[in-house]
């Protein structure tokens, strides 16, 4: 069984939005990311709606 946390949904937007802000700035990763996503809020939406 998992377990819950006390975690809004706000504190994972700004969790996930800081991750992809250093995921798009890293030099390996950022262009790799661009290759597959365009539209970088419609992505951290789909995350974030998934939890």
């Amino acid at each position: 069984m998992l377990a819950r946390l006390d975690i809004t949904t706000d504190e994972i937007e700004r969790v996930t939005e800081a991750f992809y802000a250093k995921v798009r700035s890293h030099e390996t990763l950022g262009p790799v990311s661009a290759l597959h996503v365009k539209v970088w809020p419609i992505q951290e939406a789909k995350i974030t709606r998934s939890c």
